[in-house]
Order: C-alpha cells, then sequence, then structure tokens
C-alpha cells in the first residue's frame, strides 16, 4: 500500500507542476500578446511617417535589408556550410548589391536631367513674361534684365556637378573625347552608359548656358527693336548664325567666345550628337528594358540615322533592317 501511495502523490505533484507550467506559458503568452497589440497599434498610427521614410529613401532601406540578409541567411542556409558556398553566396549578393546601386545611379542622373529641363522651361516662360513687359522701354532698360539673367548662369554653372564649372570650359563637349569614342564603338552596354553618363551631365551643362545666354541675348535685341533676326530659331542656330549682332552686347559679350563654341558644336555637329543620345539610349534600355525612354522618342532618333544613310553607333546596329 505505501509504493502505490507514493506513487499517487509524485503523479500528483508532477501534475500540479504541468498545470503550473501551462498557467505560466498562458499567462507570460497574453502578456506577449497584448504587447504586440501595442506595437501594432503604434505601428498603425505611425505607418504614414515610415511609408513616407521608406519611398524617401527607399535606396538605404533596400541596401539595409540586403545586408541583414546577408549576414543572418549564412547560419540558416544548411546549404552554407564551407567557406566556398559562403563565398559564393557572398559573390552573389554583391551583384546584386551593386545593380541595385546601377540603377539607382541612373534614376538619380536622370532626375536631375528631368529638373534640369524643368528648371529651363520655368526660365523660358519667366523670361517671356518679362520680354513682354519690357519690349517698349527700349535697350537700355534691358540691359539690367541681361546682366541678371548672365550672372544667374555663371553662378548656375559654377554649382554645377558636371565637372564643367567655368564658361572657359565649356569647350570639352566640342572636342571629340574618349567618351565619344566608347559610345560610339563600343557594343558593350554597361561602358556605353558609364560614358553617356559623364558626357551627357557636361552636355546638359554647357547647353542649359546656352539657351539662358540666348534668352538674354533675345531679350536686349527685342528691346531695341531689331527685326532683322529670326526669334523663332532653336538656341544653337540663333547664336550661331547671328553671331555679328550678339558679340555686341554688354555683359554676353565676355562669355561670348566661350558661348558661341558650345552653339557651333551643337550646330554642326547635329547628327554625331544625336547618334551619342541614340547610344545612350540603346545602352539603358539593353541594362533596364524598353519602357525606359518614351519610345517616340527612340523611334525618332532611329528614323533621322536611316533616313540620313548614317551609320550610327556600334551598339545600335543599325546595319539590320528595322524589325
Amino acid at each position: 500500500m505505501g509504493p502505490l501511495k507514493n506513487y499517487l502523490l509524485s503523479t500528483k505533484n508532477r501534475v500540479n507542476e504541468v498545470l503550473k507550467w501551462i498557467s505560466r506559458f498562458i499567462s507570460v503568452t497574453r502578456r506577449k500578446l497584448i504587447e504586440i497589440c501595442h506595437i501594432c497599434k503604434s505601428a498603425i498610427r505611425y505607418w504614414p511617417y515610415i511609408r513616407s521614410f521608406i519611398v524617401k529613401y527607399w535606396l538605404y532601406c533596400l541596401t539595409f535589408v540586403f545586408v541583414v540578409l546577408a549576414v543572418i541567411i549564412p547560419f540558416f542556409a544548411p546549404t552554407l556550410e564551407n567557406a566556398a558556398y559562403i563565398g559564393d553566396y557572398l559573390s552573389g549578393f554583391a551583384a546584386a548589391l551593386a545593380f541595385i546601386w546601377l540603377i539607382a545611379s541612373f534614376r538619380i542622373q536622370s532626375q536631375e536631367l528631368t529638373l534640369q529641363r524643368n528648371e529651363l522651361a520655368l526660365q523660358r516662360q519667366a523670361i517671356e513674361l518679362q520680354t513682354k513687359e519690357i519690349q517698349s522701354m527700349g535697350e537700355y532698360a534691358a540691359l539690367e534684365q541681361v546682366a541678371n539673367i548672365v550672372n544667374g548662369a555663371v553662378q548656375k554653372l559654377a554649382k554645377s556637378k558636371s565637372g564643367v564649372t567655368q564658361p572657359e570650359q565649356l569647350f570639352e563637349i566640342c572636342v571629340p573625347s574618349s567618351d565619344w569614342a566608347t559610345m560610339l564603338q563600343s557594343r558593350n552596354p554597361q561602358e556605353v552608359h558609364k560614358a553617356y553618363l559623364n558626357w551627357g551631365s557636361k552636355y546638359g551643362a554647357a547647353t542649359q548656358f546656352l539657351a539662358s545666354m540666348t534668352i538674354a541675348a533675345k531679350l536686349y535685341l527685342r528691346g531695341s527693336n531689331n527685326t532683322s533676326v529670326d526669334y523663332t530659331l532653336s538656341d544653337d542656330q540663333f547664336f550661331y548664325i547671328n553671331k555679328c549682332w550678339i558679340e555686341k552686347i554688354p555683359h554676353i559679350s565676355e562669355y561670348f567666345h566661350s558661348t558661341y563654341l558650345v552653339a557651333e558644336a551643337v550646330f554642326m555637329l547635329g547628327p554625331g550628337i544625336k547618334s551619342l543620345h541614340l547610344a545612350g539610349v540603346t545602352a539603358v534600355q539593353q541594362l533596364f528594358g524598353r519602357d525606359v525612354f518614351d519610345k517616340k522618342y527612340v523611334e525618332e532618333l532611329i528614323s533621322y540615322h536611316r533616313e540620313r544613310g548614317l551609320k550610327g553607333p556600334a551598339i545600335a546596329n543599325l546595319s539590320q533592317p528595322p524589325s
């Protein structure tokens, strides 16, 4: 009878311990669930701020996630047991991260070019409004506006991140460089894309400076009632053709030679510049897909080369018949 009693007491104690453990588990689980609910409520409350932060700094967030995964996965993935597998894994991770930053660099460059175009468009609108107001005021009244435009263009060029910060450096886009050779001869999309971004930033800064100088010249000539010029010409055509008038305009004359070189290059080397644009567009399409650029713009570049029998850049492969 004694052993049976001891067994029953032992069983009772074990049952009581299990019940106490279950009770503690339920209590702890309940507290954790309450904490999770509070966290979820806080996350919902601050979600708009979190979302705006992620959208604004998506690249850094994505990089952080990739880095965390790269650190954590080797400890859980059974296939990464030796150094060779881990090395292959990390090399693949680095390649993916490099591709993400490559896309990011292209998007940043595209945004900068878009901002430049938008800023130039707004500048044109503002100058056109000013032109209408002072058309009847004469050339002397226009000189102050010309000075403001010229000084603004010089200051903006000085802040440029393209490497061209002085008007005297604008001639760089007029001289064929290694970037030109790469864009026209290489079939490697990464090489062409890198050369296009380097050349395109300088070309954008130069043409923006030319546009500002052309706006100032038109403003002065209209203010002086000059009817001998065609104001509907493009920036490069207007500056190149009306050299005899523009080189005498105060403020502009100081930077006339540098600006004239840009206008002459854009005007005379038009087919070559279009070939450089076609090379850059083709490289971007091959790297990031065919929906990056407007289809009509790409077709216009290709038609321009085919209609004139131009060879075009090697990467575009215009020797093949159109599909």
